[in-house]
């Protein structure tokens, strides 16, 4: 999808499919949905689909830890491909957030590879962090009886990555990292 970050289509694409998919999934039945903040389309989209059905559904994006934007206006190196790009993009509605959840880069890997050495999935590390986070918020929340999160990518494409024991060592020096004047203004309203 050309300029996945912006593009509205994104968000309705998620508000039209994933979200209706999730509702009759469940049969209605969700108490919160979470994943992990990428281009802002799947929060964003689900989020408001789940929400004009049940106002009370919890909705929580996930950061990685070494780069908490949201959560910390921090921004870092990390090794969950996919988010914490350091900057808010435009398609994220930031209003329908509850909270934040925070999993480090390790947490997310280890979790990939679990998922595919215990469950058969075969997923990426994003998705690592997406299981991670819905078992922390379970734990935090045991009241929570129906916690969606989504397994949205394969692992093929991490081959060269941690997830498949390919370690690179790239130093990445430590920087100012200045936010843009849109990521300043949308973390002054969370």
């Amino acid at each position: 999808m050309p300029s996945q970050y912006t593009n509205q289509n994104n968000v309705v694409a998620h508000y039209l499919t994933t979200g209706p998919e999730i509702w009759e999934q469940t049969e209605g039945k969700v108490d919160a949905f979470l994943v992990t903040q990428g281009t802002g389309g799947t929060i964003s989209g689900v989020g408001k689909y789940l929400r004009e059905r049940n106002p009370k559904i919890l909705l929580y994006a996930g950061e990685p830890s070494e780069a908490p934007m949201l959560a910390r206006r921090k921004w870092g190196s990390h090794r969950i491909e996919g988010i914490g790009d350091g900057f808010v993009p435009r398609n994220l509605d930031a209003s329908l957030l509850n909270g934040v959840f925070l999993v480090t880069s390790e947490e997310a890997i280890e979790m990939g590879k679990k998922l595919a050495r215990e469950e058969g999935l075969f997923c990426g590390i994003s998705s690592g962090a997406n299981v991670v986070g819905a078992i922390k918020l379970a734990k935090r929340h045991p009241e929570l009886k129906v916690i969606v999160t989504l397994i949205n990518d394969t692992g093929q494409r991490y081959f060269s990555t941690p997830l498949c024991g390919v370690e690179k060592h790239i130093e990445i020096p430590e920087r100012e990292h200045p936010f843009d004047d849109y990521t300043i203004a949308e973390l002054d309203k969370y």
